[in-house]
């Protein structure tokens, strides 16, 4: 099958002007946030699963433009946190599989003081139940007691271990109510952290390729029609 000359012309000149389209819409920069560490304790009920001593490690990413959907000046909340690898002495989990989403909570001098803080908060997570408990969460909230961390309440895209006194990482199972199946408690497993990771990147795109490809064929196409009408 042939195509019209006007017809072949006008299709290879719209993949040339989405080109740029979907190149610009496909790098959308993401925060890759990874952590690492080690168990530094475990409540008695994980302990047949959890060893102290053991690695953890923990890698989050972020839409470098996902908004704050706090209006408090001081705070700052962004959601759609996306769990990318997490693996604690071999255990790993991933989601979330429900609300709510995971997201970063940013402090910056909240309520007067001097401190600035995140927090990530990892719920609604896939993960085996330990010991017949179900997994519930994790957490982890960096804290700079000297407030001099942060500037203001936006997405944080830079910042090192150092930068924090304090720091806290959790991965909580569910004690759950026999009746109501409510949570009444957790047990949990402690790790300490010791190392942090942060930077800013570009995913690739799936989509370019493929239109690549069909630029291609059509000019090759284009190609062969123009011999076939040289020989007529």
């Amino acid at each position: 099958m042939r195509f019209p000359r006007l017809a072949l012309s006008t299709v290879v000149s719209f993949l040339l002007c989405i080109v740029p389209v979907v190149v610009n819409a496909t790098q959308t920069p993401i925060v890759v946030y990874t952590f690492s560490g080690e168990i530094a304790a475990v409540d008695a009920a994980l302990g047949s699963t959890f060893a102290v001593g053991r690695s953890a490690s923990l890698t989050l990413t972020i839409d470098v433009n996902e908004a704050d959907v706090s209006t408090n000046p001081k705070f700052g909340r962004y959601q759609d946190l996306s769990i990318i690898g997490a693996n604690i002495d071999g255990y790993s989990f991933g989601g979330p599989s429900s609300p709510p989403t995971p997201f970063i909570d940013v402090f910056n001098d909240l309520g007067g003081g001097l401190t600035d803080s995140v927090d990530f908060n990892i719920g609604a997570i896939v993960g085996s139940p330990v010991a017949g408990l179900p997994l519930l969460n994790s957490t982890i909230t960096l804290l700079d007691s000297t407030g001099t961390v942060f500037n203001d309440n936006r997405l944080p895209t830079s910042f090192t271990l150092n930068d924090f006194d304090g720091t806290s990482w959790r991965l909580n199972f569910q004690v759950a109510d026999p009746i109501t199946g409510g949570t009444i408690g957790v047990e949990s497993v402690f790790v300490s952290i010791r190392d942090i990771g942060i930077a800013v990147s570009v995913p690739e795109s799936g989509t370019l390729p493929l239109v690549a490809l069909g630029l291609a064929v059509i000019l090759q196409r284009a190609k062969r029609f123009g011999h076939h009408q040289v020989r007529g």
